[in-house]
């Protein structure tokens, strides 16, 4: 990759934008490009927590494991957005592993390059504290859901969420292409496989979704938000 192509790559990150060129000059004579293919691991857990990762393309999954060895997906990382942030408030270990879900291309850098750059740049710095407090709300948000939703709703309010992230309109429908496995689905929402398939199944057989390997098809919009309400 020419060093013109990696300087591009990192003005689409959106935590850089609005950073000007001397400070991406910067960033692109410390950070690291490079490609990882579906299901391979950028870190595991208990590894050092000493780099800090931005998506350019792809989906990267943070994971946890169950002491009885299931996955549980504390959260979808997408192209543009950062991940391992952590690393600047933790002297500890990695507490998830990080998994590409399709072929990715991030760029990294160190943990202590990081530091000195956003102490430099207050707005960089303050960039990364707004991120890292929407990343805590959203924890909250999907924990509140785990402790008080029954799995079904948990499965709805998923399903808003990736229409949020990634629906198109289609005439009266909304199509989300589909890249999580019911397995996976099931990590998001604390629920096995085969709950995850007998649900969508339920909905399907109820008019309100379609689905294949490939996507998901809202058939029934309103219907379908008249489910979030318990």
């Amino acid at each position: 990759m020419t060093e013109f192509s990696k300087l591009w790559h990192l003005k689409q990150i959106n935590l850089f934008q609005g950073l000007d060129k001397k400070e991406l000059d910067y960033l692109n004579e410390t950070t690291k490009m490079q490609e990882i293919s579906p299901k391979k691991a950028i870190y595991f857990l208990d590894d050092p927590a000493n780099t800090v990762y931005f998506l350019k393309k792809g989906k990267v999954k943070l994971v946890k494991v169950s002491p009885e060895g299931g996955e549980i997906i504390m959260d979808v990382i997408n192209a543009g957005e950062v991940f391992g942030e952590l690393a600047l408030v933790d002297d500890g270990g990695r507490e998830e592993m990080a998994l590409a879900i399709n072929d990715c291309l991030l760029c990294s850098i160190p943990k202590d390059k990081f530091t000195e750059i956003i102490e430099n740049h207050p707005r960089l710095n303050l960039k990364l504290m707004k991120l890292i407090g929407f990343r805590l709300r959203k924890f909250s948000s999907r924990l509140e859901n785990l402790i008080f939703r029954d799995t079904r709703h948990r499965l709805f309010f998923l399903l808003q969420d990736l229409i949020e992230k990634y629906g198109e309109k289609h005439e009266n429908e909304i199509l989300i292409e589909c890249f999580l496995t019911h397995r996976e689905i099931g990590g998001l929402i604390a629920a096995q496989r085969q709950t995850v398939t007998s649900l969508m199944n339920d909905l399907k057989n109820e008019g309100l979704i379609d689905f294949n390997r490939k996507k998901i098809i809202i058939r029934d919009p309103e219907m379908f938000y008249k489910q979030l309400t318990p």
